[in-house]
């Protein structure tokens, strides 16, 4: 039994539900941060945003929102065929892909 009322459960559930937005918004931050400089890698992105702290639930959120804004894009890179992320910023001003 609680002494909470209704409304102090929605009011917990809401809470929640900003702050996973903040952080999978922060996420992609992080994401955009380390493409700045170009592609990378998706394993070794993928390693160093789990690395300082996020959830995989966190970072795929994350690279669907970005990729569903159109802030990143996904290539193939090399012989071998690795999936690398770019920054739709570069690859506009470097004219990659």
């Amino acid at each position: 039994y609680s002494d909470k009322k209704d409304k102090d459960f929605v009011k917990e559930a809401s809470k929640a539900t900003a702050d996973a937005r903040d952080a999978i918004a922060d996420c992609a931050d992080f994401i955009l941060s380390e493409l700045q400089n170009g592609g990378m890698n998706v394993k070794d992105l993928d390693d160093e945003t789990l690395a300082v702290g996020y959830t995989k639930y966190q970072l795929r959120k994350a690279k669907e929102l970005l990729k569903k804004a159109g802030k990143i894009t996904a290539k193939k890179d090399g012989f071998q065929g690795q999936t690398c992320l770019f920054s739709s910023a570069h690859i506009k001003n470097d004219k990659i892909g």
